[in-house]
Protein backbone atom coordinates (compact mmCIF):
# COMPACT_ATOMS: atom_id res chain seq x y z
CA UNK A 1 0.00 0.00 0.00
CA UNK A 2 2.86 2.50 1.08
CA UNK A 3 4.70 2.09 -2.09
CA UNK A 4 1.66 2.51 -4.51
CA UNK A 5 1.17 5.74 -2.57
CA UNK A 6 4.44 7.00 -2.91
CA UNK A 7 4.39 6.03 -6.48
CA UNK A 8 1.18 7.83 -6.80
CA UNK A 9 2.18 10.95 -5.03
CA UNK A 10 5.23 11.45 -7.20
CA UNK A 11 7.79 10.65 -4.49
CA UNK A 12 9.17 7.53 -6.20
CA UNK A 13 9.45 9.47 -9.92
CA UNK A 14 12.85 11.46 -8.58
CA UNK A 15 11.34 14.40 -10.32
CA UNK A 16 12.63 16.54 -7.56
CA UNK A 17 16.02 15.76 -8.24
CA UNK A 18 15.51 16.87 -12.27
CA UNK A 19 13.83 20.04 -10.80
CA UNK A 20 16.71 21.12 -8.75
CA UNK A 21 19.14 20.04 -11.44
CA UNK A 22 17.05 22.33 -13.82
CA UNK A 23 16.55 25.01 -11.78
CA UNK A 24 20.69 24.90 -11.36
CA UNK A 25 21.42 24.91 -14.91
CA UNK A 26 19.12 27.75 -15.69
CA UNK A 27 21.14 29.57 -12.75
CA UNK A 28 24.01 29.05 -14.76
CA UNK A 29 22.81 29.60 -17.76
CA UNK A 30 21.76 33.38 -16.21
CA UNK A 31 24.77 34.06 -14.80
CA UNK A 32 26.58 33.52 -18.23
CA UNK A 33 24.01 35.59 -19.44
CA UNK A 34 24.99 38.56 -16.95
CA UNK A 35 28.79 37.86 -17.38
CA UNK A 36 28.50 38.51 -21.43
CA UNK A 37 26.47 41.30 -20.76
CA UNK A 38 28.89 42.80 -18.32
CA UNK A 39 31.97 42.19 -20.58
CA UNK A 40 30.48 43.02 -23.99
CA UNK A 41 31.19 46.76 -23.02
CA UNK A 42 34.64 45.67 -23.17
CA UNK A 43 35.63 47.81 -19.80
CA UNK A 44 38.13 46.23 -17.96
CA UNK A 45 36.71 45.16 -14.19
CA UNK A 46 38.66 46.37 -11.25
CA UNK A 47 39.16 43.83 -8.26
CA UNK A 48 36.11 45.64 -6.52
CA UNK A 49 33.97 45.15 -9.42
CA UNK A 50 35.12 41.42 -9.79
CA UNK A 51 34.52 40.27 -6.12
CA UNK A 52 30.91 42.10 -6.70
CA UNK A 53 30.26 40.01 -9.56
CA UNK A 54 31.64 37.57 -8.12
CA UNK A 55 29.46 37.36 -4.54
CA UNK A 56 26.07 38.44 -7.07
CA UNK A 57 26.38 35.11 -9.09
CA UNK A 58 27.96 32.36 -7.28
CA UNK A 59 25.62 29.22 -6.84
CA UNK A 60 27.67 28.36 -3.62
CA UNK A 61 26.54 31.34 -1.52
CA UNK A 62 22.99 31.52 -2.56
CA UNK A 63 22.95 27.60 -1.61
CA UNK A 64 24.39 28.96 1.62
CA UNK A 65 21.82 31.68 2.11
CA UNK A 66 18.92 29.08 1.48
CA UNK A 67 19.94 27.01 4.05
CA UNK A 68 20.96 29.85 6.53
CA UNK A 69 17.05 31.14 6.04
CA UNK A 70 16.15 27.49 6.21
CA UNK A 71 17.95 27.47 9.41
CA UNK A 72 15.95 30.55 10.88
CA UNK A 73 13.00 29.18 9.93
CA UNK A 74 13.35 25.87 11.96
CA UNK A 75 14.54 27.67 14.77
CA UNK A 76 11.15 29.62 14.84
CA UNK A 77 9.08 26.66 14.26
CA UNK A 78 10.74 24.56 17.10
CA UNK A 79 9.76 28.02 18.95
CA UNK A 80 6.20 26.88 18.70
CA UNK A 81 7.06 23.98 21.54
CA UNK A 82 6.78 27.07 24.11
CA UNK A 83 3.50 27.70 22.80
CA UNK A 84 0.80 26.65 25.22
CA UNK A 85 -1.03 23.44 24.19
CA UNK A 86 -5.38 23.77 24.15
CA UNK A 87 -7.26 20.83 23.87
CA UNK A 88 -11.27 20.41 24.29
CA UNK A 89 -12.90 17.44 23.96
CA UNK A 90 -16.87 17.10 24.35
CA UNK A 91 -18.76 14.41 24.60
CA UNK A 92 -22.46 14.02 24.79
CA UNK A 93 -24.00 10.92 24.87
CA UNK A 94 -28.16 10.19 24.88
CA UNK A 95 -30.02 7.16 25.53
CA UNK A 96 -33.68 6.46 23.64
CA UNK A 97 -34.32 4.89 27.18
CA UNK A 98 -33.21 5.72 30.73
CA UNK A 99 -31.35 2.85 32.22
CA UNK A 100 -33.11 1.64 35.12
CA UNK A 101 -31.74 -0.62 38.02
CA UNK A 102 -34.15 -2.62 39.82
CA UNK A 103 -33.93 -2.67 43.52
CA UNK A 104 -35.20 -5.73 45.59
CA UNK A 105 -37.70 -6.45 42.98
CA UNK A 106 -39.75 -3.61 43.66
CA UNK A 107 -38.39 -0.38 42.95
CA UNK A 108 -37.00 0.89 39.65
CA UNK A 109 -34.14 3.40 40.23
CA UNK A 110 -32.22 5.10 37.27
CA UNK A 111 -28.58 4.04 36.95
CA UNK A 112 -27.61 7.88 35.46
CA UNK A 113 -29.05 10.49 33.57
CA UNK A 114 -30.36 9.86 29.87
CA UNK A 115 -28.57 12.81 28.56
CA UNK A 116 -24.64 13.21 29.38
CA UNK A 117 -22.64 16.07 28.28
CA UNK A 118 -19.08 15.56 29.18
CA UNK A 119 -16.87 18.54 28.63
CA UNK A 120 -12.97 18.29 29.08
CA UNK A 121 -10.41 21.38 28.40
CA UNK A 122 -6.80 20.67 28.70
CA UNK A 123 -3.79 23.53 28.78
CA UNK A 124 -0.42 22.51 28.59
CA UNK A 125 2.51 24.94 29.02
CA UNK A 126 5.43 23.12 28.02
CA UNK A 127 8.03 25.46 29.81
CA UNK A 128 9.59 22.67 32.19
CA UNK A 129 9.68 19.93 28.82
CA UNK A 130 13.60 19.24 29.16
CA UNK A 131 13.23 18.29 24.98
CA UNK A 132 11.80 21.21 24.08
CA UNK A 133 14.86 23.73 25.14
CA UNK A 134 16.73 20.69 23.64
CA UNK A 135 15.23 21.15 20.31
CA UNK A 136 15.21 25.16 20.45
CA UNK A 137 18.76 25.28 21.68
CA UNK A 138 19.41 22.73 18.78
CA UNK A 139 17.73 24.95 15.83
CA UNK A 140 19.25 28.06 17.38
CA UNK A 141 22.90 26.51 17.04
CA UNK A 142 21.76 25.45 13.42
CA UNK A 143 20.54 28.99 12.55
CA UNK A 144 24.19 30.02 13.95
CA UNK A 145 26.19 27.87 11.94
CA UNK A 146 24.39 28.80 9.07
CA UNK A 147 25.76 32.77 9.31
CA UNK A 148 29.17 31.30 9.94
CA UNK A 149 29.15 29.20 6.65
CA UNK A 150 27.36 32.21 4.89
CA UNK A 151 29.83 34.15 5.70
CA UNK A 152 32.72 31.61 5.11
CA UNK A 153 31.71 31.05 2.12
CA UNK A 154 31.72 34.58 0.98
CA UNK A 155 35.18 35.11 2.42
CA UNK A 156 36.38 32.08 0.58
CA UNK A 157 34.76 33.54 -2.90
CA UNK A 158 36.70 36.97 -2.22
CA UNK A 159 39.82 34.88 -1.58
CA UNK A 160 39.38 33.44 -4.68
CA UNK A 161 38.45 35.93 -6.89
CA UNK A 162 41.16 38.10 -5.52
CA UNK A 163 43.57 35.27 -6.06
CA UNK A 164 42.25 35.08 -10.44
CA UNK A 165 42.12 38.84 -10.31
CA UNK A 166 46.01 39.25 -9.72
CA UNK A 167 47.00 35.86 -11.40
CA UNK A 168 45.11 37.74 -14.68
CA UNK A 169 46.88 40.86 -14.12
CA UNK A 170 50.53 39.07 -13.81
CA UNK A 171 49.54 37.15 -17.27
CA UNK A 172 48.54 40.46 -18.75
CA UNK A 173 51.95 42.41 -17.55
CA UNK A 174 53.64 38.98 -18.82
CA UNK A 175 52.06 39.07 -22.43
CA UNK A 176 53.17 42.80 -22.30
CA UNK A 177 57.15 42.25 -21.10
CA UNK A 178 57.31 39.57 -23.48
CA UNK A 179 55.42 41.37 -26.93
CA UNK A 180 58.24 44.09 -25.86
CA UNK A 181 61.56 44.32 -27.53
CA UNK A 182 64.35 42.50 -25.95
CA UNK A 183 67.32 45.16 -25.34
Amino acid sequence: MLPTVLWVSGCATGKWERIRAEQATAFQEEVNARTEAMLADGIALDLEGCVDAALRNNLTIKTAEIRQRIARLERKAAFANFLPQVQLDVKYVTWDRQPQSQMMGLLSVPMHDQDMLNAELSVQMPIFVPAAWYLYAMRRRGEEIGALVTEHTRRQIVLMTTALYFQCVALDLSLIHISEPTR
